[in-house]
């Protein structure tokens, strides 16, 4: 090898040797490390004592001979590759235990994404199965909601105050139409145990079904039924329930509306059941059969989360007012006849003006 012709450092091997463990030594390990170089060869070699233990040496050893020393070449040597870039800042001269702890570090963050990406996964997994749950509105949790859901929460929220005791909370719920039912809130506070015992048992209960449907009117407001389908406590019992509350919607304010009485609702199909444990029976082919009273829009019927209907003004329905009876009479048969099993009807209507509306719920079973 000619000395005009230097060998360049390799700069994967200079990386290599960078990631070693440095020995641990003493504050004389580099002063002994020169003399040895000396001894060794006719060419001193200066160690710079930057990884030393202690402090730098006070003076470089002394220059031999000329005579001694080996004659370099005139040429100029291209500036050596820099290798610290090719190792991170904050590894470059530590131990490889260090190297071994991030990588493991390494691998467990990895293990720690990998499954939260898969429970992730089954999550929305489980959503969308869920979502497309049966049909039977009293075996599949679902919930219909209008409103951005504001209904159902001013709903919950009333019941809830019911059924704790807080007077006041549950007055404040209330519509103007129905706290002038009431004339004050004294009279409200009156009725305490019986709102407690009747819509205040939703309190106790989580509805399987909240199922929210719009009323057409003509006022200024929004008129939607919210109605609760589940298993409630009542007189040390639970009994199966469907109850629909009225709710008003204005200026982004919700507010429950069950005392603002536009009319009795009557249900003739399907009729009564025959004990007090059995739901109201119907055929597949049977007409649904509900007066309410003249004056007062026309009913809307909905069977379950189906699209709801505008007696009258659907194909499917019929909306007449028999010289026998004091009220209209509404028939609703769905298209393909009513679903077997169990099922839940609600029926809403409102005075022309919107400031009166009625509801009513009922579970029934097709046979």
């Amino acid at each position: 090898m000619s000395d005009d012709a230097p060998v360049e450092p390799d700069p994967i091997v200079q990386t290599a040797l960078q990631l070693l463990p440095v020995p641990d030594h003493g504050p004389t390990f580099w002063a002994h490390l020169e003399a040895q170089l000396r001894r060794e060869g006719p060419e001193v070699v200066t160690v710079e004592p930057a990884l030393a233990a202690g402090p730098p040496l006070a003076a470089a050893a002394p220059a031999p001979p000329a005579a001694r020393t080996r004659q370099r070449s005139s040429r100029a040597r291209p500036a050596p590759v820099p290798t610290t870039g090719l190792i991170p800042r904050g590894l470059r001269r530590r131990s490889n235990l260090l190297l071994i702890g991030v990588a493991v570090v390494a691998a467990i963050i990895v293990l720690v994404a990998g499954a939260t990406l898969v429970r992730d996964r089954s999550r929305s997994d489980l959503d969308t199965s869920s979502a497309g749950g049966s049909a039977d509105p009293t075996t599949t949790t679902t919930h219909d909601s209008a409103g951005d859901g504001a209904p159902e929460r001013a709903v919950l929220a009333w019941v809830g105050a019911l059924g704790s005791g807080d007077m006041a909370a549950a007055w404040e719920a209330l519509g103007p139409a129905s706290q002038a039912h009431f004339g004050s809130r004294s009279a409200f506070d009156q009725e305490r145990s019986t709102l407690a015992e009747g819509y205040g048992a939703w309190a106790s209960a989580t509805p399987d079904h909240v199922i929210v449907t719009p009323v057409p009117s003509g006022g200024q407001a929004v008129l939607v039924i919210v109605t609760l389908v589940g298993t409630v406590p009542q007189e040390g019992s639970s009994v199966r329930r469907a109850d629909a509350l009225p709710v008003r919607l204005a200026d982004g304010v919700a507010v429950v509306e069950p005392f603002a009485f536009a009319g009795e609702i009557e249900v003739s199909v399907p009729g009564p059941a025959g004990r007090a444990d059995e739901l109201p029976l119907a055929q597949a082919d049977d007409e649904l059969v509900v007066t309410v009273p003249r004056g007062v829009d026309a009913p809307t019927i909905r069977i379950d989360r189906h699209e709801p209907v505008v007696c009258g003004d659907d194909a499917t329905t019929t909306l007449t007012e028999p010289s026998d009876a004091p009220g209209k009479r509404c028939t609703y048969r769905p298209e393909g006849g009513l679903d077997p099993g169990r099922r839940v009807l609600t029926v809403a209507i409102a005075s022309p003006d919107g400031s009166m509306v009625s509801a009513r719920a009922v579970l029934f079973e097709v046979a």
